[in-house]
């Protein structure tokens, strides 16, 4: 529905399914209604979200540090738009660091 330009509808999707989520994975629920509110400029709104994802994907189990660069990048995006270059480049940095662990071969 993003693709779509169907913000409200999506965020609306996401949030339903944040109250029932039915198994689905909350953090990745999280994340998703991050991106939605990122799509409509919404930035503090949509780091709180991301870091609650960030929150769950590494405090419950099995921790997550491969997803979790996702929202990383998702967090230096947010700080980049605000102009927040340096701290954002921090984010960037972090999440550069976990992707090269963990896929580059002999990781």
């Amino acid at each position: 529905m993003c693709s779509l330009g169907q913000y409200d509808k999506s965020q609306h999707y996401f949030e339903q399914l944040r109250k029932d989520p039915n198994g689905e994975n909350l953090a990745w629920i999280e994340f998703n209604i991050g991106r939605v509110l990122c799509y409509k400029g919404e930035w503090k709104e949509a780091r709180d979200h991301f870091d609650c994802a960030y929150d769950r994907m590494m405090t419950n189990k099995p921790v997550r540090v491969k997803d979790s660069t996702r929202v990383l990048d998702k967090i230096g995006l947010i700080l980049e738009n605000q102009g927040k270059y340096d701290e954002a480049l921090g984010y960037y940095k972090q999440a550069l660091d976990i992707k090269e662990k963990c896929y580059l071969p002999g990781s």
